[in-house]
């Protein structure tokens, strides 16, 4: 039977697959097939596949690098867009850089260091895209991706792109207001602070000996999945359990 919806994806974007194995997309290694599947390598890509997408009203769902999803073996319906845009980092001014969310988060890490600039080597070793890292407010080693983000491009529920500041990203504990509202992230600029390369070099390459110690990515895992817990809300939640 002919797939008239993939005929009508095929006819926007070229380079849409089908029936693709959401396995070789994800860091645990798991998931069945993505019923339309599309590697966006610009961000014109991304929204343009999220506009078809809604035209002819099918589930969309926008991925980043894998490394904090687990799909189910019975596959995910409509289009899955893996986002892979990777226009060039480019350093704005002495200490803020911009980078798109598609970006690979340690190479933004690497190319902060080797500027010598300070604020994102606790996160060297993280997995993941940088888009995704800022929709889940990634942390680690007392340091989370609010702490130098200085405005998001990011695409709404109505295609409506938008630029917020650190203050409208509404960032919270593993959670921001793109996680919240399911926005899109496309890109964000990052405001760093002059450092000393020879200890921010270090810094990152003892995170990342930590993290191939504990989380060797040889193997399907993705990373620490643990989730820290607030001491007031640990004893309310005892409080609710022993009643």
């Amino acid at each position: 039977m002919k797939d008239t919806v993939f005929e009508k994806l095929r006819q926007e974007l070229p380079k849409i697959q089908r029936n693709v194995l959401m396995k070789h997309h994800t860091t645990f290694n798991i998931g069945g097939p993505a019923e339309y599947f599309l590697l966006a390598h610009k961000e014109k890509e991304t929204f343009h596949a999220i506009k078809v997408a809604k035209k002819l009203k099918i589930p969309m769902f926008v991925m980043g690098g894998g490394s904090n999803l687990l799909v189910s073996d019975r596959g995910v319906k409509g289009l899955v867009v893996k986002n892979q845009a990777r226009e060039p980092i480019v350093l704005i001014k002495s200490a803020v850089i911009k980078a798109p969310a598609g970006m690979v988060l340690e190479k933004l890490v690497d190319f902060s260091i080797k500027k010598s600039l300070e604020g994102l080597e606790w996160a060297g070793g993280l997995p993941g895209s940088f888009g995704g890292a800022i929709r889940g407010n990634a942390g680690a080693f007392g340091g989370e991706v609010k702490d130098s983000v200085l405005r998001v491009r990011a695409l709404d529920n109505d295609l409506t792109l938008r630029e917020l500041s650190n203050k409208q990203c509404q960032f919270s504990y593993r959670s921001s207001i793109f996680k919240e509202k399911n926005w899109v992230v496309l890109s964000a600029l990052v405001q760093l602070k002059q450092g000393d390369k020879k200890k921010l070099q270090g810094i990152c390459q003892s995170h990342k000996q930590y993290r191939r110690d504990r989380h060797p990515l040889e193997y399907p895992n993705a990373g620490s999945i643990f989730k820290n817990v607030a001491v007031k809300d640990l004893a309310k939640s005892s409080n609710n359990f022993f009643r």
